[in-house]
């Protein structure tokens, strides 16, 4: 019976560690835009390259790898689209969002995103884009950590003092290289307390400017992002008016 057992465990422990390594080397597709080759998978994931071929064979076999067999090169397969499309329909959250940053949308023209936050980053999870011919870049899915953003930032700001604290805890390193340290961040945090909005440019979305706040007690945010060009206290009026408007419909349409 014991050895039944000690067999039955290690199939189990062999199936979550192949999960485990199908998950790292799905994971490394994060890294770039372009079409991986094999040893740079490798490289991504640290795993060992009889070990990375064997899993992406079986990946590409299932659709979530493709693989150019001209050039044999690697990149995400069909598959996720679907996966992202059945993710992204049970999203509630999402769901209430859209026609109010339609409506964002429509009065401003310039692009209206929706950002989740998860642990110590923030996701976008739609971004409606604006029909202009200058538009600031941005990526759903990208996962980006809280004080890299604006928009993490915002949800930061609204967080609890003994969340902060951790998170200035665990960035420490990270945040001793930024100009100004932590002390800067803390200091900006304590100004988006103060009006209840963030409004900066940079962070990652290089080029652009953003003005956010944050709802569902501080889970998720909803930003205008233009382009440095286009910025002006008019523009950002609208637009902090706009978003506590929304945040405020938002906040009628959600449950608690």
């Amino acid at each position: 019976m014991s050895k039944v057992s000690g067999k039955t465990q290690a199939k189990a422990h062999d199936a979550v560690s192949t999960v485990e390594r199908a998950a790292i080397v799905l994971s490394a597709f994060r890294q770039s835009w372009d079409f991986l080759t094999l040893s740079d998978v490798v490289e991504y994931t640290g795993l060992t390259k009889p070990t990375v071929f064997r899993i992406l064979s079986s990946l590409s076999a299932e659709g979530l790898i493709f693989q150019n067999e001209a050039n044999n090169t690697y990149g995400l397969g069909f598959l996720n689209l679907r996966l992202a499309d059945v993710f992204l329909s049970h999203q509630l959250l999402r769901q209430v969002a859209l026609p109010i940053m339609q409506k964002i949308l429509d009065r401003l023209n310039e692009n209206v995103v929706l950002g989740v936050r998860d642990g110590e980053r923030t996701y976008d999870i739609q971004v409606l884009e604006s029909t202009q011919v200058i538009v600031p870049s941005q990526t759903c899915g990208l996962a980006v950590s809280l004080h890299e953003s604006v928009a993490g930032r915002a949800l930061l700001a609204s967080a609890s003092a003994e969340d902060r604290a951790s998170y200035f805890k665990n960035h420490k390193g990270k945040l001793a290289t930024l100009p100004g340290g932590e002390k800067k961040i803390k200091q900006y945090l304590r100004q988006i307390e103060a009006v209840g909005y963030a409004s900066d440019s940079g962070g990652i979305l290089l080029g652009g400017h953003t003005v956010s706040k944050t709802f569902a007690n501080g889970k998720a945010s909803l930003s205008i992002s233009f382009p440095l060009a286009r910025f002006s206290s008019d523009l950002e009026k609208m637009s902090i008016k706009l978003l506590e408007e929304a945040v405020d419909l938002l906040a009628g349409n959600l449950p608690d």
